[in-house]
């Protein structure tokens, strides 16, 4: 995938270093601002300093994060989320990350 010179910023939250590092290496490729995390607790702070435009996450439940919202997913599934965490995408795993980068490109064009 090229670099599409895109700012959008994405919060990955993936417990398996190698699915996540994998999936940020796909999304930087394709341009993304990417920042990863591997558990709740420090996602929670990033997401209020950082303020991402997306949240891509694995975790069974996302609590709190903005306006006290609570989110559950299958432990088998990888989520997009939007800054107010409403799901708008779902992926079963295992999952190849150009699949999500795809979406999120293809979401983006369509939305922008």
């Amino acid at each position: 995938m090229e670099n599409t010179g895109n700012s959008t910023k994405i919060l990955v939250i993936e417990k398996e270093y190698i699915v996540g590092f994998d999936l940020l290496q796909n999304l930087k490729m394709a341009g993304f601002d990417v920042i990863f995390k591997s558990t709740l607790e420090v996602a929670a702070n990033c997401i209020k300093r950082e303020k991402p435009d997306f949240v891509i996450a694995d975790t069974v439940s996302i609590v709190g994060l903005h306006d006290e919202a609570t989110l559950s997913v299958d432990k088998d599934q990888v989520v997009v989320l939007c800054k107010d965490l409403n799901v708008l995408a779902s992926f079963d795993k295992p999952f190849r990350s150009e699949m999500v980068v795809k979406w999120l490109s293809d979401h983006l064009h369509n939305c922008g």
